[in-house]
């Protein structure tokens, strides 16, 4: 009797050890809206201009793992979707990085492989018909593109705005580092039956100097101002 018991146990034991191993990993990913967002400000000549909301199009949320990092080096060209995969979240989104109120969207799921993970990268590519919106935009205004702004402006001596929209057509990956939620602590350690989400912030940008609205390159200089210090955020206490 006393060895069936020891058996059972053993036998108990390696079962619960299968299944923890063999327990999915389930990591959502969430996007934070910085908050209290003022207005970009800039005086070019004799126009004042601003700007008072930005949405973007995220095609690609990718992990890698420490032993494994490499820079991206696929992007999406325009209405191209990305597969999904255990480390790769593939469905594209627009989200508003200009709402009043700090918030945390999550916009997807995946199940990667337990390990060590140490960077992640957004990559921001044109969107189709099928672009999950989470905003209030209307879809046809930004489909085909991958960075749409709202904004005024005026002439110094007067004091009547003008409004005006501007879209861009932007295709870039851009690389933030992964850190344990809880702790802060670089590299997120993933084990079996992990159940984890990662908040990416982006930063609300500034205005850029050597441009306007009306120049070709002025998106791009929005999204560096973006991304300059993407990062992801942790709850530590």
């Amino acid at each position: 009797m006393k060895m069936k018991a020891i058996f059972a146990m053993m036998l108990t034991s390696v079962l619960g050890c299968a299944v923890k191993s063999e327990s999915p990993i389930s990591l959502s990913i969430a996007f934070a809206q910085p908050g209290d967002t003022p207005p970009l400000k800039r005086t070019i000549g004799k126009l004042d201009y601003e700007i008072s909301e930005i949405y973007i199009v995220v095609s690609v949320v990718e992990m890698h793992l420490c032993q494994t990092l490499a820079s991206f080096s696929f992007v999406p060209n325009a209405y191209a979707h990305v597969s999904s995969s255990s480390t790769r979240l593939g469905t594209p989104f627009v989200i508003a990085l200009h709402k009043q109120k700090q918030s945390a969207i999550v916009v997807g799921e995946i199940a990667p492989p337990p390990g060590e993970y140490c960077k992640g990268f957004v990559v921001l590519s044109p969107a189709d018909e099928d672009v999950m919106n989470l905003t209030d935009l209307d879809s046809q205004k930004i489909i085909g593109h991958s960075i749409f702004i709202r904004g005024r402006f005026k002439e110094l001596s007067s004091v009547e705005w003008t409004p005006f929209e501007k879209s861009f057509d932007l295709k870039d990956a851009f690389p933030f580092p992964l850190l344990r939620p809880k702790t802060g602590l670089v590299r997120l350690q993933l084990e079996p039956g992990s159940h984890e989400q990662i908040t990416i912030d982006f930063n609300w940008p500034q205005m850029p100097a050597q441009s306007h609205p009306e120049d070709p390159d002025f998106g791009i200089q929005i999204v560096n101002e973006l991304t300059k210090h993407l990062k992801m955020r942790s709850y530590k206490k």
